[in-house]
């Protein structure tokens, strides 16, 4: 009974957990992003030059990812599942706060939906 208990324990937690990836193989994605600009609706558009806040994502080898407004560490989450398509473009799900974050990159542009400005398609450049 004891046994049948523990492994019972033992399949709910693995079950339960949250499956991070590591980017040690995907070296080209750490690094620091910067929001550049968002492409919304009805062709309008919007920059950093015209917010007071900044935004920006750092993606680390561990896998973590950090959304960093305002030179402050907002939220921090983690990367579940990397893909890469027959055009060269790697698409990277990330989890923060039990939210899907579905990033596209092409070399070092980066590009979200929704982040920072709603409804919009965002773009970050990767910091040099």
């Amino acid at each position: 009974m004891k046994r049948s208990f523990l492994f019972l324990l033992l399949v709910c937690a693995s079950a339960c957990s949250k499956e991070k990836v590591s980017l040690k193989d995907d070296r080209e994605l750490i690094g620091d992003y910067d929001w550049v600009f968002s492409y919304g609706p009805n062709n309008t558009s919007e920059s950093f030059e015209s917010h007071t806040e900044t935004y920006g994502f750092r993606f680390r080898k561990n896998g973590k990812v950090e959304l960093i407004r305002n030179s402050e560490r907002e939220f921090i989450g983690y990367c579940s599942s990397i893909y890469n398509d027959q055009n060269g473009e790697t698409t990277i799900l990330v989890i923060i706060d039990d939210s899907n974050f579905w990033f596209r990159t092409d070399g070092d542009k980066l590009r979200i939906e929704n982040y920072p400005i709603a409804n919009h398609t965002n773009f970050f450049k990767k910091q040099l």
